[in-house]
């Protein structure tokens, strides 16, 4: 019986619930012998009071709290000692659309491309797969890469670091932060977003974030 009432009720609290159920129902009736009824919602009261008195049939929920058979909990869920009941899964997860790592979206552990969701991981090596195959389209851009192939330069920081990028009447220049990562930032705009890991692809990077937008000026400060 036992058995059945944890895979059943799940949790403590539903558990809590159905005993104080099943003693309002017994309320101020007297126990008759043989009374078929009554003898089966002792029996039920019993088994319940036994479950909920032994904290080992539990395990506490991570993020909500509550205690759930060990059943409806996920040991280990995220690769990281976590603990989480099915229902927090089924409402608070969701999977890296590349890998399939479960992905906490209450919090900031995801990021979108094409609303598509990912890992941080597996966002930045799409990312950078898809500026890769990206083609310079903006004029200005073209004209610039062009420029530094006559110069004979790479298209890299130390070679981009000067110039500025007038996008929506703010100037934006590239920026390294971090690890290495390159930006493009604004004072004015007061608005950073990442571009790439990649040098070579800053030019593509800028074109991919851009999208529709067009760049008005490219100047460069000496």
């Amino acid at each position: 019986m036992q058995n059945k009432i944890l895979e059943r009720y799940k949790n403590k609290n539903n558990m809590e619930e159905l005993y104080n159920k099943i003693l309002k129902t017994m309320n101020g009736k007297k126990l008759y012998f043989g009374n078929k009824i009554s003898i089966a919602k002792i029996k039920i009261l019993n088994a319940i009071d036994d479950i909920i008195n032994n904290e080992e049939n539990f395990i506490i929920c991570d993020i909500c709290g509550e205690k759930y058979s060990i059943s409806e909990i996920s040991l280990d869920f995220e690769v990281t000692g976590d603990k989480i009941c099915q229902n927090c899964i089924d409402n608070y997860y969701t999977y890296c659309n590349e890998c399939g790592k479960p992905i906490y979206t209450e919090g900031q552990d995801y990021h979108i491309i094409d609303d598509d969701l990912y890992c941080e991981d597996c966002f930045f090596e799409v990312k950078e797969d898809l500026i890769k195959n990206t083609d310079l389209i903006d004029k200005k851009l073209i004209a610039l890469n062009r420029l530094l192939k006559i110069k004979k330069l790479k298209v890299n920081y130390d070679n981009l670091k000067d110039y500025s990028f007038k996008i929506d009447k703010h100037d934006f220049n590239v920026e390294v932060y971090g690890d290495g990562y390159i930006r493009l930032g604004s004072w004015g705009a007061n608005y950073w977003v990442d571009l790439c890991n990649n040098e070579s692809y800053i030019l593509k990077a800028i074109q991919y974030l851009l999208k529709d937008k067009k760049i008005m000026k490219i100047i460069k400060h000496e």
